[in-house]
């Protein structure tokens, strides 16, 4: 995993001059070319919506971009745009759909944020709480809270993974013996341990699992019946194979390590189901406004808030897990663009190809 780090100053909620560009995003709303080969032909989206100008623009740019997938565009919570392209399994042939299952690797973290500052309003926890309240003799445990857990900014870094055992409390131990680069709240550094530290802390608050309590609590309230994840008893419950492109030909993924995802990367969903997902956050139907508020402050020069990125006119969150790609972008116009890929390449820029569609279609 590559490290990033950046020095900053924590905002305050009065002087983020984007907070006002950011309000009509936070405010709850009303419910209302490489050269082609045959594994790359592409089939025509399927279940899309009926079709007007800014369906044909977005059917062509993904079948011209070649981008093997499945897409969701929606327009102040009306859907404009659904579909599937490519295959989710090259060999068999079988189709992408807005039906397909997807791993969304890091897209799992604004999830699990959103369950902290659901447990916060219950009171059962305190975002400025230390972690060392919940691991017992974690280094820098006093110092360092659940915020910089959830923002990244912990100083925390990652194990080496190889061998390491597959429970979560051992992984946590893991963790406990890998240094500390920065103080807490110093820096920026990117870091799946941080959000695996959090999906063990909240099993220990919420006394239940972590995916038992995000069931209950996140996909029953958005009504995300396409989602779930993965688990070392069901390693691969996702319909989408995943596919590295290599010269002009696809290379399937090998298997993945299950212990690493927990909490960070271990759901799969659909674009449908991302797409609830955005509209119950923004209307608020998973907290109050405050805490909406709350987890939009970026809290660095990274623009990293609570398990997502805050720019002036979008929000955004983004994942990657070996040949699967996943973003979903929601604009200041209320546009909303989730896009969930399944062959990726190097050159791929996911975050371009979601900003590219919400141009095509406001011209």
């Amino acid at each position: 995993m590559r490290l990033r780090t950046q020095k900053f100053k924590f905002l305050s909620f009065s002087g983020i001059a984007s907070l006002i560009l950011l309000s009509i995003l936070t405010s709850c709303e009303s419910k209302s070319k490489d050269e082609k080969t045959p594994e790359m032909t592409h089939v025509a989206a399927e279940e899309q919506i009926i079709e007007n100008n800014e369906a044909r623009k977005i059917k062509n740019y993904m079948e011209g971009n070649e981008l093997n997938g499945s897409v969701f565009v929606s327009v102040a919570n009306t859907p404009i745009f659904k579909g599937g392209f490519g295959y989710a399994d090259f060999e068999k042939r079988t189709k992408n759909t807005v039906k397909t299952t997807f791993p969304i690797a890091s897209l799992t973290k604004m999830v699990v944020a959103a369950s902290f500052l659901q447990m916060k309003e219950k009171g059962l926890l305190n975002l400025n709480d230390p972690i060392g309240k919940y691991i017992i003799g974690f280094p820098n445990g006093q110092n360092i809270k659940l915020i910089h857990l959830l923002t990244n900014t912990s100083g925390i870094t990652s194990p080496s993974w190889s061998g390491i055992s597959v429970i979560p409390k051992d992984i946590v131990n893991e963790i406990k013996k890998s240094p500390i680069i920065f103080q807490a709240g110093a820096n920026w550094n990117y870091q799946d341990a941080n959000y695996i530290l959090l999906s063990y802390i909240l099993e220990k608050v919420s006394g239940i699992s972590l995916h038992e309590y995000i069931k209950k609590n996140i996909f029953s309230i958005a009504e995300m019946k396409s989602s779930g994840f993965i688990t070392r008893k069901n390693t691969f419950p996702y319909a989408a194979k995943g596919y590295f492109k290599v010269q002009n030909h696809f290379e399937p993924i090998g298997k993945l390590n299950i212990h690493l995802l927990y909490g960070a990367g271990d759901m799969y969903s659909t674009v449908e189901d991302i797409n609830k997902f955005d509209t119950a956050l923004m209307e608020c139907r998973f907290f109050s406004k405050k805490s909406l508020d709350e987890m939009m402050v970026p809290r660095s020069k990274s623009h990293y808030g609570l398990g997502i990125y805050i720019y002036n006119d979008y929000l955004f969150s983004r994942g990657t897990l070996g040949g699967w790609n996943a973003v979903h972008v929601y604009f200041k116009d209320k546009t909303n663009v989730v896009l969930l890929l399944n062959a990726r390449s190097r050159k791929m820029d996911i975050l371009k190809n979601a900003k590219e569609i919400h141009q095509l279609i406001k011209k």
